[in-house]
């Protein structure tokens, strides 16, 4: 269950670019998530991330990843969104995601020079991921997180909402041929980056609107208090 699924990325871009007219492919069955039990992040996450009938909160019970993932979206949510934590609250809240949503000791691994800040060279596996993901951050980064097909999808909308450079990368990722806009020998040209540690927050109620539009649709909820 939520796989480390990142293909969708590339989806994403070319259902923006029109899809060509392909045939629409079957609809797939939702993955069950993990249902949230405690008390204090139902009351404090549950204000922006809905419950269903089942005791899932939206986006998180579809996720997965490791303490320090866990924390990283904590404080965006503090930082971006507006959630109002106490100290001993953040501490209980991100003890209960790393426990109950977090990775099995063979999943995280392979993956702790991320939170460990060691220097490694990553196997990037084509093209497409070193122009797209790899363009402003460690591959491990991602594959640090469990996500469903449509969590990712989500993400990358998140992306292109907020980084200009990300929209252009995801197209360059589905040009003809299925090979990056720079050809076979190297990667293509990138955008000016800007810090990839740094989002750019809406600062009027229609660019907030744009943006939550972009990330979920207009579902008439806060979506974008939802990215992680």
């Amino acid at each position: 269950m939520l796989l480390a699924c990142i293909t969708p990325f590339a989806a994403s871009a070319q259902g923006r670019r029109g899809g060509g007219g392909a045939a629409a492919a079957p609809a797939e069955k939702p993955e069950d998530g993990i249902p949230v039990t405690d008390p204090l992040v139902i009351s404090r996450c549950g204000t922006c991330h809905q419950k269903d009938d089942k005791g899932n909160l939206s986006r998180i019970s579809w996720e997965r990843t490791t303490p320090e993932g866990w924390e990283e979206a904590i404080k965006r949510m503090v930082r971006l969104n507006g959630a109002t934590l106490e100290p001993a609250e953040a501490r209980q809240i991100l003890k209960y995601l790393a426990t109950y949503h977090g990775l099995a000791p063979e999943e995280a691994k392979p993956l702790m020079y991320i939170p460990e800040h060691r220097i490694q060279d990553e196997v990037i596996p084509n093209e497409t991921f070193r122009t797209t993901c790899n363009n402003c951050h460690a591959l491990g980064k991602a594959l640090s997180w469990r996500r469903t097909k449509e969590d990712w999808k989500l993400l990358a909308n998140m992306h292109v909402a907020f980084f200009p450079q990300a929209d252009a990368a995801f197209r360059r990722a589905v040009a003809p041929g299925g090979v990056a806009a720079g050809g076979r020998g190297g990667a293509a040209e990138a955008p000016a980056q800007r810090p990839a540690s740094r989002l750019m927050k809406p600062s009027t109620s229609s660019e907030k609107a744009t943006v939550c539009t972009a990330l979920n649709g207009p579902t008439g909820v806060h979506a974008c208090a939802h990215r992680v």
